[in-house]
């Protein structure tokens, strides 16, 4: 189980998931699934995680009716043209006009993007950070089954006999 309770819930960017994830792991070894997201997140961020909040800020406050799991997801895939952007809202219940469409896509062309080398130097250290978490993961397990192994065959060692006096 994960959490005991939920506090609170906010929807969160794909970038800001990845920033979130780092600060995490450099506190603490990150679980299987944690790593296996900071992976993807790292992946696909295409901006940094507060130029990704200030992308959301700014879609809820110029795009009448845009709901905020909506900004997110738009940040998220930053769509370069009106078919991508149609995509996103082919099952909402949410209309765009012209004028909407352009405001949208002109935000998300304004968006500053991460540059390919820097998603590919951090990819590598994601990779190295979850082969150096699997390296010590297995250390651990053989070293207790190195610990159980001792305590069985100590358990197991027949009692000397005793010489007659």
């Amino acid at each position: 189980m994960l959490a005991k309770e939920v506090v609170s819930e906010k929807y969160a960017t794909v970038p800001e998931v990845k920033d979130l994830l780092t600060k995490r792991s450099k506190v603490d070894e990150l679980r299987y699934e944690q790593r296996t997201a900071l992976e993807y997140a790292t992946r696909f961020s295409r901006t940094p995680g507060k130029e990704a909040r200030r992308l959301v800020d700014k879609l809820m406050q110029e795009i009448e009716g845009l709901k905020e799991h909506q900004a997110v997801l738009i940040v998220n895939l930053l769509p370069i043209d009106r078919n991508d952007l149609q995509l996103i809202f082919a099952k909402e219940r949410i209309r765009l006009d012209d004028t909407k469409i352009d405001a949208i896509l002109r935000i998300a062309d304004g968006a500053k993007l991460i540059a390919l080398s820097e998603i590919q130097s951090e990819l590598e250290k994601a990779r190295l950070a979850e082969k150096e978490a699997l390296e010590a993961e297995a250390a651990k397990q053989k070293e207790a089954a190195k610990a159980e192994e001792q305590k069985a065959g100590k358990a197991e060692e027949p009692e000397k006999p005793r010489k007659p006096e």
